[in-house]
């Protein structure tokens, strides 16, 4: 549980990057971000818990 709790702490903390998405800038940053969460530690340990 310890390891979820922060895990889920690290991808709270993350919704303050994905603050730079406006929609003035590029898609591909964009992309990049997601894909770079969706491939991280803190989503595995999520949802694989």
């Amino acid at each position: 549980m310890i390891e979820v709790k922060k895990a889920m702490e690290n991808i709270d903390g993350l919704s303050q990057e994905f603050s730079f998405c406006k929609n003035y800038q590029s898609p591909e940053r964009l992309k990049e971000f997601v894909q770079k969460f969706l491939d991280g530690t803190s989503y595995s340990v999520v949802t694989n818990a």
